[in-house]
């Protein structure tokens, strides 16, 4: 993904995304492309956001205050697998 300046991403002769290499994986435009770059590709968990958080099954994930506009709203979480990390707790 390093050689090229630009990459597309597309699905069923649709663009979903051009950016530089690294874009798609970064910062990708929509859950087509976040679930399509990347190997393990990215787990998406359905919830709700609530007080600057998302929650779903009595997990909490953080988010950005720029997201407290949306209290209250379902939403879909995207993580990628090497973000996981076990702990004791």
């Amino acid at each position: 993904m390093t050689i090229p300046d630009r990459i597309v991403v597309m699905k069923r002769c649709r663009i979903e995304q051009i950016g530089a290499p690294l874009d798609p994986y970064d910062r990708r435009a929509n859950q087509v492309v976040a679930g399509f770059i990347g190997s393990p590709s990215m787990n998406f968990l359905n919830g709700t956001i609530t007080e600057a958080s998302f929650q779903t099954s009595g997990v909490v994930m953080p988010l950005p205050r720029s997201m407290d506009t949306a209290m209250g709203r379902a939403a879909v979480y995207g993580i990628h697998p090497e973000h996981f990390r076990l702990t004791d707790t």
